[in-house]
Parts: C-alpha cells; structure tokens; sequence
C-alpha cells in the first residue's frame, strides 16, 4: 500500500470510530459482565469467525457473521449490552440464513437427481 492510500484508509476508520464512541455507552450489564457471559459471548464470536470462513459464493454469506462479530466485539469493548443484544440477532439472522441455504441445497440436490433418474 502506499502513503497516501493508508492515510486515507486510517482516516476514514477514525471517523467511524469516533462516529461508534458516540452510540455506544455501558448499558444493559448483564450481557457484558460476569465471566460465563463474557466465555459465551468469545464462544459466539468464534463461530461468528468459523462462518465466515465458509467458502459460500453466495450474497450475505460474509456480510452477516461479520456485523454479528463487529457488534458482539464491539459491545464487549464497550460494555454495550445493545449492540451485544444486535451481536445475538445478526448471529441468529446468520444461522438462520446458512440453515435456508443447507435446506434448499439438500432439497435442489434431491430434486436434480430425481429428475436425472427419470
């Protein structure tokens, strides 16, 4: 990368930095503080991880364990049980996406080798 590209980038990251500081605040503590909370929420951020490694070519497929990641990291950081509680949704929206794509995949799959068959 050369200078002027990495200023630039760095730049932009500070101003969405300082943008988040002014959202987030420590608020709804019981899903930031204790120690099972805090080994549950890393334990969801590492799945978060693990899906987005999945070598899906599909849309959505790295967008939304990535906001599930960027929230729950986020709220952690912070103290921020709201965007700890956004972690959760988009990690649900996630699973809940990945599930739809196995189903449809497994049932296209079915339904191809039915009409190969015949």
């Amino acid at each position: 990368l050369r200078a002027n590209h990495l200023v630039a980038m760095l730049e932009k990251g500070m101003r969405l930095f300082a943008r988040m500081e002014k959202v987030t605040h420590p608020r709804l503590f019981a899903l930031t503080h204790g120690s099972t909370i805090a080994r549950l929420n890393g334990m969801l951020i590492i799945l978060s991880g693990l899906l987005l490694m999945s070598p899906l070519p599909l849309p959505l497929s790295n967008t939304l364990p990535a906001y599930a990641a960027l929230f729950l990291a986020a709220g952690n950081l912070e103290r921020d049980g709201y965007l700890v509680a956004a972690g959760y949704v988009m990690l649900f929206f996630t699973l809940a996406y990945f599930t739809l794509v196995g189903v449809l995949g497994v049932a296209g799959a079915r339904a191809l080798l039915t009409y190969i068959s015949v």
